[in-house]
């Protein structure tokens, strides 16, 4: 090892800590410390930095530091302002600065060590990993001295809002290895706070040690220019909180100031930096300013900046976007519509090349099919980025042309930070004959008369893939993918084969020995389908007792199970999975049984619209796509009142058949912005609507809805999501936590006689354990009964849950807490629907939690009566009150299923 990295000290790694941050966490970051399988504290220095630090934070330190002596120091935020000012306390050669509330996985320094022990002492070779396998080193020296200390940096699992291995930084971490900046500029590197830097390239730094989110960012980013070298580590993990609001500096910019501070800081200081550093502004630091500022590009500007300010600052970007190269933008991870919005804000009243982004423009196939012995196209069209004039279409074999028939779509609109358009949403349909021996490409021309092949991109729901041999039959002709465009070739038995063979081949080469099982089993099923058809119902995978268990148990009471082959679908640990087995045949959710019922069914029948249940099979879906023909039926998990357009639009789940129940709810899904027609919208009434029953007890539910914005992440297993750490810091806990504990609630209900079960969405139950009951309100676990309470409660106490409509349906009052209406749009995923809760709802709507207090003792105080004016409104609003919807629906799903599978009548 070099003297630059090493000078004989004991010291390897010194670490940075600010003690200002919450007690809890401080604890939990110096006992990862101590619990490193390194050991501690040899070898590791620990800097605490005490601010504005409570009694306990202080007694904290001065117990780790009496513990551990010399190699800990407690040093005064005032002593030590900057990093100019730090470097004289370290010891470590090398030195990490962590953020608050972030902490060391048991094994992370053991491999930073490693790797820093293993370093090179000139270029061209590889040093191991912490499994035994080489590390590439990239080649050649470039602008940058072969003898400038490497930056080591660790894989970042967030917790809190966010949790797992996310963010787009985390595609650098695909395998440990070598960047060097000249020759891997797109590996940019933003994160100071899981990175290790050579004390060395502190000297003269002058950043402030609690720098802002700029200066942070502005640091890491001069570092590694002048570095030169980033040691990736993936299997080192720093555990990163992202509660903090600072962590994502463009999400969280409120002040119109700060867009124009943070410009300067960020972008103009790191061209500086590369000037001076470099000789020019490097392809390394253009492509950090593009990933910062792409987020930006997207996010509207606050409406307080006045039309001066928004140009004042449409002119600094513009400016900086001079300093970026177009093929550096082009290039870019940036989407292609803000690629060309970043190239427009370059060049501003002049007209940029168009031919940098016309070959770039892709064919995005989202629905591909045989419908009528056509081959059927639709997908979402990116041809008018920026408005421009430019047209495509199909061109097959012999030259001739087949336009599309395009329509203007709001859904894909994509809009630039100064509210402009970007790119016009266009939704597009194309039939194509199934004529052998054809090949299809597909051309872009503009009004210049430049033209290109455009790249093909199949999405969603064509039966193509971007698997290698991917194919599907057509009776007796064979669609395939053929480079950039789609070939139709004779379909004989033998050319089949062929195909299947050289599938197969390559399934077997990926290791891949489950999916030629799942498929060979899912072929049998299908011969089998074709006389008694195959249908898989869903509520959730842990949990049933919604939609689709109603469905399914009429469905084993009729004459239907006679003709078709119906199953449920759960998971095998589900506390529904028994009782569910009692009432018909249950499939595991996750099983190989389960993915070949999936291939072979000819109906999903569902109550939710997840990813899981219209895709179980996750990344592997490519090697299942051609085989995938069923329809989807969207029996809804409540009644739909807001705009949910943008979840729940056809380009997106191409629901077959979508359940509704009141009139005023069919129309909003059928004029709105969702893609479907009267064919697929269906006014039904809800099948669990069919088995309300009303045994009212003198109980209280309180049943609020998610957000979005709240709910961890979802991890591997079905549907479920992750524990959030800030949920407790939100409004929403405080809200429902003060209800539930308030005095003056409690001291009514015991008055009264009334109890209350308090139960959270789904969606957040990974939360539960944030609650606490008490002797009169309980909180529920996560297997609720939704019918059972409904029977039982007299009143619903709920925000903007749909179960709000199956209370009323039983002609129960309902009270609305809307405690944070002004801001529910933008941190959920709808949008302001047809449904008004003032002029519509069957109960009154409360602000805030006196108010909401104040209402539900009055109901209390009145046996729970509901006013005749809610339940006029209850009378007008639902078609159906005959507990005949789960025929309804079957009815409409064994028409559906006989117009597109005549073959089964």
């Amino acid at each position: 090892m070099t003297g630059i990295y090493m000078e004989q000290k004991e010291i390897v790694c010194s670490v940075v800590i600010h003690t200002d941050q919450k007690t809890e966490e401080l604890k939990k970051a110096l006992c990862a410390l101590e619990n490193q399988t390194a050991g501690f504290p040899e070898g590791t220095q620990v800097l605490l930095i005490e601010n504005k630090g409570d009694e306990e934070q202080h007694r904290l330190c001065s117990d780790f530091r009496e513990k551990y002596g010399e190699n800990v120091r407690i040093l005064s935020a005032s002593t030590v302002s900057s990093l100019k000012e730090l470097r004289q306390y370290i010891r470590g050669c090398y030195v990490n600065i962590s953020g608050e509330g972030d902490y060391w996985d048991a094994d992370a320094l053991r491999i930073v060590r490693k790797a820093i022990s293993a370093l090179p002492q000139s270029g061209g070779q590889t040093v191991e990993n912490d499994g035994g396998s080489k590390i590439p080193e990239d080649g050649g020296s470039g602008n940058v001295s072969e003898a400038c200390p490497e930056i080591i940096t660790c894989r970042r699992e967030y917790h809190g809002k966010r949790s797992g291995f996310v963010g787009a930084g985390d595609r650098n971490f695909r395998k440990s290895h070598l960047c060097k900046t000249d020759k891997r500029p797109k590996e940019v590197l933003y994160d100071l706070d899981s990175s290790f830097i050579p004390a060395s390239l502190l000297t003269g730094e002058e950043s402030a040690l609690e720098a802002g989110a700029a200066e942070r960012q502005t640091l890491i980013g001069r570092l590694a220019l002048r570095s030169g070298r980033i040691r990736y580590l993936r299997e080192a993990v720093c555990h990163v909180s992202d509660v903090i609001p600072e962590r994502g500096a463009w999400d969280f910019l409120d002040r119109k100031d700060e867009y124009f501070s943070y410009a300067e800081a960020a972008y103009s200081g790191i061209i500086e930096c590369s000037r001076n550093y470099c000789g020019e502004v490097t392809a390394y630091a253009q492509n950090f300013i593009l990933g910062d500022l792409q987020t930006r590009l997207k996010q509207p500007l606050p409406q307080e900046m006045s039309r001066e300010e928004r140009t004042a600052y449409r002119e600094l970007i513009s400016r900086i976007l001079g300093e970026v190269e177009d093929l550096t933008i082009v290039k870019s991870r940036l989407p292609l519509p803000y690629k060309a919005y970043a190239l427009r804000l370059k060049y501003g009243d002049r007209t940029f090349p168009q031919e940098l982004l016309l070959n770039r423009i892709p064919m995005q196939i989202r629905m591909l099919e045989e419908r009528d012995g056509m081959l059927h196209l639709e997908g979402v069209s990116a041809h008018r980025i920026l408005g421009e004039n430019r047209e495509f279409c199909a061109v097959d074999t012999a030259g001739r042309e087949w336009n599309p028939l395009c329509i203007e779509n709001s859904h894909y609109d994509r809009k630039g930070m100064l509210g402009d358009l970007v790119q016009q949403g266009i939704w597009f349909t194309l039939d194509l004959p199934l004529k052998e021996d054809t090949v299809y490409r597909f051309r872009i021309s503009d009004s210049m008369g430049n033209c290109a092949w455009m790249p093909l991109k199949l999405q969603k729901w064509s039966r193509l893939s971007g698997m290698e041999n991917s194919f599907f039959l057509c009776g007796n002709r064979m669609v395939s993918r053929e480079e950039n465009g789609i070939a139709v070739s004779s379909g004989n038995l033998y050319a089949a084969w062929r195909a299947a063979k050289r599938r197969d081949s390559i399934l077997k080469k990926l290791g891949k020995p489950e999916v030629l099982r799942i498929r060979k089993r899912a072929a049998g099923l299908k011969r089998k389908a074709k006389k008694r058809p195959i249908w898989l119902v869903f509520d959730r995978a842990y949990r049933a007792g919604d939609n689709g268990e109603a469905l399914f148990r009429y469905l084993m009471k009729s004459d239907v199970k006679q003709s078709r082959e119906i199953y449920f679908v759960l998971n095998a640990d589900s506390e529904d999975y028994e009782r569910m087995a009692k009432a018909g045949p249950v499939l595991k959710y996750g099983s190989e049984e389960h993915l070949a019922y999936f291939l072979a069914a000819s109906e999903i029948i569902s109550s939710a619209a997840d990813q899981w249940v219209i895709n179980p099979f996750g990344k592997d879906r490519k090697y299942y796509q051609d085989m995938i023909e069923s329809d989807f039926v969207f029996l809804q998990h409540g009644v739909t009142q807001q705009d949910v357009s943008g979840w729940l639009h056809r380009g997106n789940l191409n629901i077959k058949l979508f359940v509704t129940s009141a009139g005023r709810e069919y129309s909003s899904v059928l004029d709105g912005n969702y893609g479907y027609d009267e064919s697929v919208v269906k006014l039904t009434g809800m099948p669990r609507h069919d088995r309300l029953r009303d045994h009212r007890e003198k109980l209280i539910a309180f049943l609020p809805t998610w957000r979005k914005d709240l709910a961890g992440t979802l991890s591997d297993r079905a549907g479920e999501r992750k524990y959030s750490e800030s949920f407790r810091e939100s409004e929403y806990f405080r809200f429902y936590d003060g209800l539930i504990h308030s005095p003056e609630l409690l001291e009514a209900m015991e008055r009264a006689g009334y109890r209350g079960e308090f139960h959270l969405h789904p969606s957040l139950r990974s939360q539960l354990r944030d609650f606490q009951s008490n002797p009169l309100i309980t909180v529920g676990d996560d297997q609720m009964d939704y019918s059972g309470i409904f029977a039982r409660a007299s009143l619903l106490i709920t925000d903007y849950s749909s179960v709000a409509f199956d209370f009323a349906y039983l002609r129960k009052p309902v009270i609305y807490t809307q405690f944070d209406r002004n801001d529910i749009e933008g941190r959920h995923i709808f949008k302001k629907g047809y449904f008004d809760y003032e002029q519509d709802g069957f109960g009154p709507v409360v602000y805030d939690l006196q108010t909401a207090i104040d209402a539900i003792v009055r109901f209390v105080a009145s046996d729970c009566a509901e006013p005749e004016l809610y339940r006029d409104r209850v009378d007008t609003f639902f078609r159906y009150n005959d507990r005949r919807n789960s025929e309804r629906v079957c009815r409409e799903i064994i028409r559906m299923e006989d117009s597109t599978r005549p073959y089964l009548r």
